[in-house]
């Protein structure tokens, strides 16, 4: 039992330090993502649902959005509005001259960002504008 210990010991150390840190590590291309909501934003299309999985609707029409580091808000895809507020991490408020104001959670994901509004209008079922820089 002794020598079954003794080289069940041998074995371990032998396998540790048989193995070498590797001096050159592959590298992987890895994409770079601009996950920060500040720039230009197109619109790409909706997510709805009509009591069942969201499912995907392509835009028909080509808008886009800037949202300036400044707070300000500018394009064709949020009309009325021209501001912007970072109400946390997940939300954002829009707000205009002599509009209504919409409060919506985002999320950027890679080069995707998708607004669900809360507040004043919310989808029941779940509803969702995405956009791609």
């Amino acid at each position: 039992m002794k020598k079954l210990t003794a080289l069940l010991i041998i074995a371990i150390a032998v396998q540790l330090y048989a193995c070498k840190k590797n001096e050159n590590p592959v590298t992987t291309h890895i994409k770079k993502v601009n996950a920060s909501l500040y720039g230009d934003w197109k619109f790409i299309g909706n997510y709805l649902s009509a009591g069942g999985p969201q499912y995907f609707v392509p835009a028909v029409t080509q808008t886009k959005t800037t949202f300036n580091t400044d707070g300000s808000l500018t394009g064709t895809s949020f009309p009325g509005f021209d501001h912007y507020t970072l109400i946390d991490s997940i939300t954002i408020k829009l707000t205009g001259t002599g509009t209504d104001y919409g409060t919506f959670i985002y999320k950027i994901n890679e080069d995707t960002l998708k607004m669900s509004p809360i507040a004043p209008n919310r989808c029941i079922e779940g509803c969702s504008v995405v956009f791609v820089k």
